[in-house]
């Protein structure tokens, strides 16, 4: 129960971020922002929050998902849109990857109980 619920914040913020980049800024239709929030959450929950985290620590993991995140959406946008635009593919990525920081700490305290000397 308690990845359930680390997924559905994980889902939340970044549902939240791209809608806001992508949908408002961008123009991208909200199914869009929802298919790739979904699909960034899977994957960065699965490989960054409970793989790279336990073995890198969270500067590794949250590197490892701006780099997810950045790729995701310039892929995406490349395959389905005319046009990326760099900066709300920018803004996205790092702010989600700062709020995937915080996010892993709680992670590491909550869920995974993961000992870390990185958490400042």
């Amino acid at each position: 129960m308690k990845h359930l619920g680390a997924f559905v914040l994980k889902f939340s913020m970044t549902l939240i971020v791209l809608a806001f980049f992508l949908g408002y800024s961008s123009g991208w239709f909200y199914s869009e922002v929802l298919v790739l929030s979904l699909i960034i959450t899977l994957v960065g929950y699965a490989v960054g929050d409970l793989w790279i985290l336990r073995r890198g620590g969270n500067l590794m993991a949250s590197s490892a998902d701006f780099a997810l995140i950045f790729i995701f959406i310039w892929g995406i946008g490349l395959l389905f849109k005319e046009q990326v635009y760099e900066i709300a593919l920018l803004f996205s990525a790092l702010i989600l990857a700062v709020g995937e920081w915080f996010f892993h700490l709680y992670i590491m305290s909550r869920v995974t109980r993961i000992q870390s000397e990185t958490h400042a």
